[in-house]
């Protein structure tokens, strides 16, 4: 009895050994397939590693599928996907996976109460008589990436300053009313009655 007992623990123990092996295995093949560029067999690779266990291959998943790496030529970004990844490697003790999972959680959250911010915020400017809201600020100048705050507080206002001017012309006959319109269609987005 107590040979095959040792017998049962030496075959689980070389079992482990090769699935731990094996995990490694799909992991580094999946960085030999991706700089060999492919991209196909490395993600492969890597979504058996991940269901091995494999917390390397899991992160890897997720960074490829996250906004920052993907819409490359091979995968498209896909937020939930990159998500799941991490919350895999999260799940089999991976530090960084949790550190990458909690920060889109807390970006998930911010962006929720964003949204209804701004949402009370267009409810009390259409309160207030205004028609359109400000565009988003790529729209209006697509040369600048990254906007300051004061660039982007800067078109919002005038969206509104352009429809008091607007309607004002309007109101007196005044001869600015074209050039107040121009000025409405390029900060406010017009499409869009609120």
């Amino acid at each position: 009895m107590l040979k095959v007992s040792i017998k049962i623990i030496v075959l689980m123990s070389i079992l482990s050994i090769n699935l731990i092996s094996g995990e490694v295995n799909f992991f580094l093949k999946g960085i030999k397939k991706y700089n060999n560029k492919d991209f196909e067999g490395c993600i492969s690779d890597w979504n058996k590693g991940c269901d091995l266990g494999d917390t390397k291959a899991c992160r890897e998943l997720g960074n490829l599928y996250s906004n920052l790496h993907a819409n490359n030529t091979f995968v498209k970004s896909d937020p939930l996907k990159s998500e799941m990844y991490f919350k895999r490697a999260c799940d089999f003790g991976d530090e960084n996976g949790c550190l990458q999972y909690k920060s889109i959680n807390e970006y998930k959250n911010t962006v929720k109460k964003n949204k209804e911010a701004i949402n009370d915020i267009y409810a009390e400017f259409k309160k207030m008589g205004y028609k359109y809201m400000p565009r988003d600020y790529s729209e209006i100048n697509p040369y600048i990436k990254n906007p300051t705050e004061h660039e982007m507080e800067t078109a919002i206002l005038n969206c509104f300053k352009f429809q008091d001017n607007f309607n004002y012309a309007v109101k007196h006959n005044n001869s600015n009313v074209r050039n107040n319109l121009l000025m409405v269609e390029k900060y406010c987005d017009t499409s869009v009655e609120y």
